[in-house]
């Protein structure tokens, strides 16, 4: 794991077992690599203890993960490793109360083409107010964060299908409609999808 780690310079990201006196706790473990200027200086790790008893069987499961697993200074939001942790404790917790839980990702259109035609600080303009928009149109139950490095996922408990669809609707009328400090009108695309009943995390996030 570490010299994949070393290679790739991206994190992973696994369902780990570990056994005590006969009793096994699974825990969701993010390795991720340490920079400084751009220059990998270590290795960090995080353990969140999770209740998932349909990992238990295998001694490691690996999830899919690819922004860096720190703190995101750019726009104040929940990080990549902080959303993985909360959609992985969501839709495996044990009260699940018999209701959906539905995700939306978001990408920016040609997010690349603002950073090169209006430089990488309007673009990290762009960014926070994409954010803010969006935190604009959340219920106090969401959770809203960074997924990969330009896009975005949206939790939704206890929310059917349905119901996902015209959020994100909402959310990308509201974009299409904002003027964005600098670069003006904006698009984004956004992908939903509801959990299924003993679906593994990496099927769900294939299907956003």
């Amino acid at each position: 794991r570490e010299n994949a780690i070393k290679n790739t310079g991206k994190p992973a990201v696994c369902i780990e077992k570990i056994s005590i006196d006969d009793t096994s706790t699974a825990y969701l473990t993010i390795y991720f690599p340490v920079k400084n200027d751009d220059e990998m200086t270590g290795i960090g790790m995080i353990g969140i203890p999770v209740d998932s008893p349909m990992h238990l069987d295998n001694e490691q499961k690996y999830l899919p993960m690819n922004d860096k697993g720190m703190p995101d200074t750019e726009t104040g939001i929940w990080n990549s490793s902080s959303m993985l942790a909360s959609l992985h404790k969501e839709i495996f917790r044990p009260a699940h109360n018999g209701g959906d839980t539905t995700a939306v990702l978001m990408n920016i259109d040609n997010f690349a083409k603002i950073n090169e035609e209006w430089g990488k600080f309007s673009g990290n303009i762009v960014l926070s107010e994409f954010c803010q928009l969006i935190m604009t149109h959340l219920r106090s139950s969401d959770l809203f964060g960074k997924w990969s490095e330009r896009e975005f996922i949206l939790l939704l408990p206890d929310t059917n299908l349905t119901t996902g669809k015209q959020i994100a609707k909402r959310i990308g009328s509201a974009i299409e409609h904002k003027q964005f400090s600098q670069v003006g009108q904006i698009t984004a695309s956004l992908g939903v999808a509801t959990y299924r009943k003993g679906e593994i995390l990496e099927d769900f996030i294939r299907r956003l």
